[in-house]
């Protein structure tokens, strides 16, 4: 009887490991050719999805969320911010827009250590995000900031700015 419940005792831990590194393995970081600055690749990354903003952020606030079918609330960062320009899409400059990020992937829009952050390297503090964002998205779903290529600061993104800028100005 000891034997049986150990044993199960195991095969749960087992469980537990294996889906908790599924979730790490979801949130290391992307390859470095999903950041590298080619217009190539900004190119491809704006071919991919129906909307791509820049924004600034106006507020955050941590607010209580359920998802998915869980029973317990957890903490989520919901961002606000403005649209001040449109390279896809059909939003407008000055359009609001709210994204709650509360995944186990969910990066804070202001270095809150409760969510994933990035380190300065020179200063081996949590990375400072701008207050202005790039943000590719598909409109008709469920955008949160994660520390994919997909939501970043302008003080990451700024290649992808300078690229987009370019492609804005040519005539379709």
């Amino acid at each position: 009887m000891q034997t049986t419940h150990m044993i199960k005792s195991l095969v749960v831990f087992a469980l537990a490991l294996v889906f908790s590194s599924q979730d790490a393995v979801a949130c290391t970081p992307l390859p470095g050719d999903r950041y590298a600055m080619t217009e190539k690749r900004v190119k491809e990354r704006f071919a991919s999805v129906d909307s791509v903003e820049l924004v600034t952020l106006q507020r955050v606030d941590i607010v209580k969320v359920k998802s998915g079918g869980i029973d317990f609330e957890m903490d989520a960062e919901r961002a606000v911010f403005r649209v001040d320009r449109v390279y896809k899409g059909k939003s407008k400059p000055g359009d609001i827009l709210v994204f709650t990020s509360y995944s186990s992937c969910a990066f804070s829009v202001v270095g809150n250590p409760r969510f994933e952050t990035i380190f300065d390297p020179s200063t081996n503090k949590p990375f400072v995000p701008s207050k202005q964002w790039l943000i590719y998205r598909d409109a008709a779903r469920k955008t949160e900031i994660t520390g994919s290529d997909l939501t970043r600061p302008v003080n990451l993104a700024w290649f992808d700015v300078e690229v987009l800028d370019r492609i804005a100005r040519r005539p379709r």
